[in-house]
C-alpha cells in the first residue's frame, strides 16, 4: 500500500509539472529594467493579450507597459511566442522561429542560445523543483555557460528557468546573460491576478526608480567597480544596505554609509539601499 501511495503521489507531481504552460493569456510578468549600466531603472509589465495566426501558425502577442508612466496603456511589444505540447517555447524573429526554452532537458544537456545579439552554449547544471507561493511545485532548471570554469562561484552566469513562468530574469531577454549580467530581473509573476512568485531580493512587485529617489535625496554610490570599501552619499538617512548574489542569496547587511566588502568575492551583485525616503536597487561590480 505504501509503494502504491508513493507511485500515486509521484504520478500526480509529474502530471502537475507537465501540465504547466508558460505561453498563455492571463499571466503577467513585472520586470525590473535597469536601462543598461546606468543608475536608473523602472518596472515594466508584460502580458499576452492577443492571439494571431502568422504563416499558418498560432502565436500569442506580448504586450507591455511601464508602471512609471501615468495612465499607461498596454501596447504591443511586437513579440510573438508559442508553446508546443513538448514544453518547448518558440519566439518568432524575422519570420524565423527561435527556441527559447526546452523543459525536456536533463542534467548535462546543452542548449544553444542565439538571440538578440547573444550567442553561447549553456549547460544544464541542476534540475530540481520550486514551490510557488500557492504551494504548487514547478520544475526548475539551472543553466550555466559551457565555458564557466567554476559554476559554484557567486558571480557565475546562471540562467534559471521555471516551468510555467519562464526565466527569473525575464521571459524573452534572459539571453543577455551570455556575455554580461542581464539588464532585467523578474520582480513578480501573476496568473489570473494571483501572485505566484516574488523575487527573493526585493520587497513588493513595483520598485521606485532610482532616478526618482536621486531627484529628491541625491543618492550616490561609489566607487563602482569597487575593491574594498563601498561609500554611499545621500541627503536621506540610510536605514539598511543589503548586498545579494544574482540568484537572491543575502551576503551582507549593514546600516552604515561606508561598507567593507573585503569578504565578498569578485563579481556582479545587487545592492538594495533602504532610506527614510525610498528604496533604491543598484548593480555593483566587485573587483
Amino acid at each position: 500500500m505504501k509503494i502504491l501511495t508513493s507511485i500515486l503521489i509521484l504520478c500526480i507531481l509529474v502530471f502537475q509539472v507537465c501540465a504547466q504552460k508558460t505561453i498563455e493569456q492571463g499571466k503577467q510578468w513585472n520586470i525590473i529594467n535597469y536601462k543598461g549600466f546606468t543608475p536608473n531603472f523602472c518596472t515594466d509589465l508584460y502580458s499576452f493579450r492577443n492571439d494571431t495566426i502568422i504563416n499558418g501558425v498560432e502565436y500569442l502577442e506580448l504586450f507591455t507597459k511601464s508602471d512609471t508612466v501615468q495612465s499607461a496603456v498596454w501596447i504591443s511589444d511586437n513579440v510573438f511566442m508559442r508553446e508546443n505540447n513538448q514544453n518547448q517555447i518558440f519566439l518568432l524573429d524575422d519570420e524565423e522561429e527561435i527556441m527559447m526554452y526546452d523543459f525536456n532537458l536533463i542534467e548535462g544537456d546543452s542548449f544553444f542560445v542565439d538571440y538578440d545579439g547573444s550567442e553561447c552554449d549553456l549547460i544544464v547544471y541542476q534540475i530540481d523543483s520550486i514551490a510557488m507561493l500557492n504551494g504548487e511545485l514547478r520544475k526548475r532548471i539551472r543553466l550555466v555557460r559551457s565555458d564557466e570554469p567554476d559554476p559554484d562561484q557567486p558571480w557565475a552566469g546562471y540562467i534559471v528557468w521555471i516551468q510555467g513562468m519562464g526565466s527569473t530574469t525575464s521571459l524573452t531577454q534572459y539571453a543577455g546573460s551570455c556575455f554580461v549580467d542581464s539588464f532585467y530581473d523578474l520582480l513578480c509573476f501573476y496568473e489570473n491576478e494571483e501572485i505566484l512568485y516574488t523575487s527573493p531580493y526585493t520587497q513588493g512587485c513595483f520598485l521606485t526608480p532610482v532616478k526618482d529617489i536621486e531627484n529628491t535625496i541625491s543618492l550616490r554610490m561609489y566607487p563602482n567597480p569597487v575593491h574594498d570599501i563601498l561609500h554611499l552619499e545621500t541627503t536621506s538617512k540610510v536605514e539598511q544596505v543589503n548586498i545579494y548574489t544574482l540568484d537572491g542569496q543575502l551576503l551582507l547587511s549593514s546600516h552604515e554609509t561606508s561598507v567593507s566588502l573585503g569578504a565578498i568575492a569578485p563579481g556582479l551583485y545587487l545592492v538594495r539601499i533602504e532610506t527614510a525616503d525610498g528604496i533604491a536597487l543598484k548593480k555593483l561590480f566587485v573587483e
